[in-house]
């Protein structure tokens, strides 16, 4: 189980330093579905590392900057399995992703 939950922010930090480059208006923006895989493999990550379930209940419909969905991967991967017990255990940081939208 362990090596799951390395293995899936091996794969999520390697999506996100292959996403870097050369910037345009475009490439700073994350898709729906690019942000809504990157936020629900974190909650999946952290799920398994806890021992835990829970819903992925903020999906998202429109463009986002890459540095708030980036920003929320790496809060929900680091709290720890007590905080990430808690009834609602998203970050602040992920209910202001729509604060930055195209």
């Amino acid at each position: 189980m362990k090596f799951f939950c390395i293995f899936i922010k091996f794969i999520i930090f390697l999506f996100l330093v292959l996403q870097t480059g050369c910037a345009t208006y475009e490439t700073n923006y994350y898709t729906p579905e690019e942000a809504n895989l990157l936020i629900l493999s974190s909650i999946v990550a952290n799920d398994a590392r806890c021992s835990m379930g829970h819903n992925f209940t903020i999906p998202i419909f429109v463009k986002v900057e890459k540095k708030s969905t980036d920003l929320c991967v790496l809060k929900i991967l680091s709290q720890d399995c007590t905080i990430w017990g808690s009834i609602y255990p998203i970050p602040a940081e992920c209910t202001l992703i729509f604060a930055r939208t195209k």
